[in-house]
């Protein structure tokens, strides 16, 4: 392997915490540096800050993205999603309660037959 080769491999990611993004947002938007003098300032690579600023523009956030974090816009579907899922079971129960109290009617009904049934039945024997 060539120099060029180990110097990928031992390359390490710049780990910039949610001080330093506010930081180098507040020197670019606020008091007006450039993205090149406002990473000087921070200690940011010029390529990791433009991503942030980009991000900041793009997407409204200014941490991280973790796997399980959701945009504003995720959060609201799925909300939205979960409720309709509510409403659907709910009219589901109700309509199984419905067919539940429709059955033991019947039951009733049919239980009160077969008692006329017996009755009758009973009659006939002792004639």
């Amino acid at each position: 392997m060539n120099q060029n080769t180990f110097d990928l491999i031992d390359r390490k990611y710049q780990c910039i915490n949610t001080d330093q993004r506010i930081s180098l947002l507040v020197d670019i938007l606020v008091e007006g540096l450039s993205i090149k003098e406002a990473a000087t300032k921070n200690n940011i690579k010029f390529s990791t800050a433009k991503v942030i600023l980009k991000l900041f523009k793009q997407e409204g956030r200014i941490g991280k993205l973790k796997e399980i974090q959701l945009t504003q816009v995720e959060i609201c579907q799925q909300r939205r999603h979960k409720s309709l899922l509510l409403d659907d079971n709910a009219q589901l129960c109700q309509n199984l309660l419905k067919q539940i109290e429709d059955c033991k009617t019947r039951n009733n009904q049919l239980q009160q037959t077969l008692t006329i049934y017996k009755q009758v039945n009973n009659q006939f024997k002792q004639e």
